[in-house]
Order: structure tokens, then C-alpha cells, then sequence
């Protein structure tokens, strides 16, 4: 066991440990400032469109986990083509009691002014 332990065999070791812990550290630097994003000042706006039509049953559900987004800077587009249920006087009701309506998001209501025409064909 002694004549395997020689002085170049423990050269070798320390140089091999040495350069390990080298690597490590490096990849531990690598790692530290690859974890730092840039801030952005500035978040873009995003527009959520949400066609409907006769969606009384969950226009109000789905508009309010919209607004509960957590991104700071979006607004929320409702076209309503031509609904012939209650779907417009819910949504005149979320505009009117909902405060971050007024004050961050934007809720439009689009009403096409030639009945059958459809929203989807105009966005095309």
C-alpha cells in the first residue's frame, strides 16, 4: 500500500482536486449571474379579446378571472355578436361595479350594427 502512495501520485491528486474545485466555482459564478434578469421597466400591454354570444351563463365568471390576472399592464375586449339573451345588461353591470374596470383594464362592448353579420368574420 505504501509503494502505491508515491510522490507523484500525490501531486496528481492535489493538481486533480484543485482543478474540480476550479470547475466548480465556475460553474457556481456561471449559475449566479445567469439567475439575474434584466428589470423591465415597462411591461407591454396585452389585449384579451373574448368574443361572445348568448353567454349569460358565464360571461361574468370568465370576465372576473380575467381581471384577477396579476400582469400590471392588459385590458380586456368583450365583442358581444349580437347576444339575444342577458349577456350585454351583465356586462353594462361588471363595467359599472367593477372598480378596476374603471381605473386599469378597459372592457369594450362591440355590437355589430348589421344583425348575423358576425365579429369573427370582420377580425379576418
Amino acid at each position: 500500500m505504501i509503494n502505491y502512495l508515491t510522490h507523484d501520485l500525490i501531486i496528481h491528486l492535489i493538481f486533480f482536486e484543485i482543478v474540480v474545485l476550479i470547475v466548480i466555482l465556475s460553474n457556481l459564478l456561471i449559475l449566479h449571474h445567469s439567475r439575474k434578469h434584466r428589470k423591465i421597466n415597462a411591461f407591454p400591454l396585452v389585449s384579451i379579446l373574448v368574443p361572445v354570444r348568448d353567454e349569460e351563463k358565464n360571461i361574468e365568471r370568465c370576465v372576473l378571472s380575467l381581471l384577477a390576472q396579476n400582469y400590471p399592464n392588459f385590458e380586456v375586449v368583450v365583442l358581444d355578436d349580437q347576444s339575444q339573451d342577458n349577456t350585454p345588461v351583465i356586462l353594462n353591470q361588471l363595467a359599472q361595479t367593477q372598480p378596476l374596470l374603471r381605473d386599469y383594464e378597459i372592457l369594450y362592448i362591440v355590437r355589430p350594427e348589421h344583425p348575423g353579420s358576425g365579429i369573427g368574420t370582420a377580425l379576418f
